[in-house]
């Protein structure tokens, strides 16, 4: 019985084989603060996208989790495009911030009458569900 691998997550490479196939391109989302001091003045928040397919990986400082920088939207939208999909999922964890965040990213993107985002939620309690950006992050 190998140990040394009893606490690795499973890859879930087949997932992501049917995802392909089936043309759903997603793109993950989440949030992490930076930073080794115990002060908050001395740390940082970033917002961290990964492509799941490609393994491309986006990250931004932002002001605070949420809508206080209104740059971020457009952000991201130009970054998502950059990929070139038509069509996607943006996925992240149930935290309200970065749902008002996709929200706002997914009606950007639909205002340009071409593209088109659907936004799906991850598993409450099952943090490898936004497994992409998790390990990003």
């Amino acid at each position: 019985i190998c140990n040394r691998a009893a606490l690795k997550e499973d890859p879930h490479y087949r997932q992501t084989k049917e995802e392909i196939s089936k043309g759903h391109p997603c793109i993950s989302f989440d949030y992490k603060t930076i930073g080794e001091s115990d002060k908050e003045e001395d740390k940082v928040t970033c917002i961290v996208a990964r492509d799941k397919w490609t393994g491309m990986t986006f990250a931004h400082v932002v002001k605070g989790k949420g809508l206080t920088d209104d740059w971020i939207v457009r952000q991201l939208a130009a970054d998502v495009d950059s990929l070139g999909y038509p069509e996607l999922r943006l996925k992240a964890d149930i935290e309200s911030s970065i749902k008002i965040v996709l929200t706002r990213m997914k009606k950007l993107k639909e205002s340009r009458g071409n593209d088109k985002a659907h936004i799906g939620p991850a598993i409450p309690g099952q943090p490898q569900t936004n497994g992409a950006a998790e390990k990003a992050a």
